[in-house]
């Protein structure tokens, strides 16, 4: 009886099928992992554009800012100086304007929340670029500064306010006056020139005046100081997007 020959194993047909399916599962996950890539890429891009634009909006807004406090300033040192000239040089329209220089808080919006908001996003968590990281440290650094100074300049602000109730024709100048912060200045009658000549007269107002001076002058170096950061900060958001 004839024995049949072994079957041999075709094993070079094997390992090359074997290498195909091994190659086919390595590509696939190559895919994978690059359409991830491209997706935390495109990602990332989208929250530098939108951290770019919230910068922006802060820009505009602290140069609004910057304007209104070199106006308060102007206002306020040309007062205790030389009342008279504010008085001739002023357009009567715009004595109010002059007077609420003396009294609103000298706060500001910098849209700092819709910054904060964007560089907690996920999309910019693992963003490796030590310029970006620097910039927003010293964005970060001189926001809290700004944030600490407008705090104190709001409370002392509230008791200079409540100090004028014991002027009663200061108070008079606002209508429904009680003591605090108003929202909004309402005169109830047009502010004139006798008006002017009186605050400038009266030595409470003066002292709150100088005070308010020296707080303005530290907000707009801080204020400014926050432009300069937020510049810089959009700066390098525009070379992460260019690079990419």
């Amino acid at each position: 009886m004839t024995e049949s020959p072994t079957p041999r194993i075709p094993w070079p047909r094997i390992l090359g099928e074997g290498t195909v399916i091994v190659m086919s599962i390595l590509l696939a996950f190559a895919l994978d992992a690059a359409w991830d890539t491209r997706n935390e890429r495109a990602a990332r891009k989208a929250a530098l554009v939108e951290l770019r634009s919230e910068l922006q909006e802060s820009r505009t807004l602290l140069e609004v800012t910057l304007s209104r406090v070199d106006f308060d300033l102007q206002a306020l040192r040309t007062m205790l100086a030389n009342p008279e000239a504010v008085i001739q040089r002023t357009d009567p329209g715009a004595y109010g304007d002059v007077v609420e220089a003396v009294f609103r808080p000298n706060t500001a919006d910098d849209n700092a929340t819709g910054i904060e908001a964007v560089l907690a996003d996920p999309r910019l968590r693992d963003l490796q670029d030590d310029r970006i990281r620097s910039a927003t440290t010293a964005w970060q650094q001189h926001r809290s500064e700004v944030v600490e100074r407008g705090t104190t300049i709001v409370q002392a602000e509230t008791s200079t306010l409540e100090l004028l109730a014991l002027d009663p024709a200061v108070q008079r100048l606002f209508a429904g006056y009680d003591g605090a912060v108003p929202d909004e200045v309402e005169w109830k009658n047009p502010i004139d020139a006798e008006t002017l000549r009186r605050l400038a007269e009266s030595p409470e107002v003066r002292a709150i005046m100088a005070r308010k001076a020296l707080q303005a002058q530290a907000q707009r170096e801080q204020t400014q100081e926050l432009y300069t950061a937020t510049g810089v900060l959009i700066a390098e958001v525009d070379r992460v997007l260019v690079g990419r």
